[in-house]
């Protein structure tokens, strides 16, 4: 399935970027499993001239060291951080049959916060990144990210592109409401809203934003 379809794109929504856990983090199960590969075959013909257990030693290393490679990719692949254009949704898998996906909305996200904690993620460049929101329902948590400083300045700077977005368009719909409005207020309302107009377009003149 798609991350798209997983996470269910709303209308207008677009995914700014999906990453990963740094392969690094999980770079010892790719070695580790590519010994037990490399050792079944350079001690193939010892092996298989030890009869029936010997096939089933080879047999066995070999599946060991791909399983150990392919559930490495797996996790890694099954686990990211998906940054859209008006959220943040962390998919994490927990096991073969258990994944957990959780998002928050941009207006929400009270604090974002960087740990590297250890001398290889300092040297390597990789950490965790924790998105905490408003009402603390939700907590983000995102370990192993490579470069978080580059996906922190990414969160911010989508968070306030759609804060810009947000604010426009509930002035246009301000705006919208107080037109219809107009024919319902009474007189001494309208004088008032002509003097704030006036003085308004004053200030707005004397900065010279209008020309009037």
């Amino acid at each position: 399935m798609s991350v798209a379809k997983k996470i269910q794109l709303r209308n207008g929504e677009e995914i700014i970027a999906v990453i990963h856990p740094y392969w690094l983090k999980r770079g010892w199960r790719y070695i580790l499993g590519a010994i037990f590969i490399f050792a079944s075959f350079f001690f193939i013909f010892w092996l298989f001239r030890q009869g029936f257990w010997g096939y089933v030693m080879f047999v066995f290393g070999v599946m060991i060291g791909v399983h150990l490679i392919f559930t490495a990719w797996f996790f890694r692949r099954a686990n990211c951080l998906v940054i859209t254009s008006e959220r943040i949704v962390d998919i994490t898998r927990l096991g073969w049959f258990d994944e957990v996906i959780s998002s928050a909305n941009y207006f929400e996200i009270k604090d974002v916060s960087i740990r590297k904690k250890g001398v290889f993620a300092n040297i390597f460049n990789y950490g965790a990144i924790t998105v905490q929101t408003k009402n603390q329902q939700v907590v983000l948590e995102l370990p192993d990210i490579r470069n978080p400083v580059k996906v922190y300045n990414l969160i911010f700077e989508i968070s306030e592109e759609s804060r810009k977005k947000r604010m426009k368009c509930d002035s246009r719909t301000v705006y919208e409401s107080f037109v219809k409005i107009i024919p319902e207020l009474s007189g001494e309302d309208l004088d008032k809203i002509r003097v704030l107009i006036s003085e308004h377009l004053e200030i707005c003149e004397n900065n010279g934003e209008i020309k009037i």
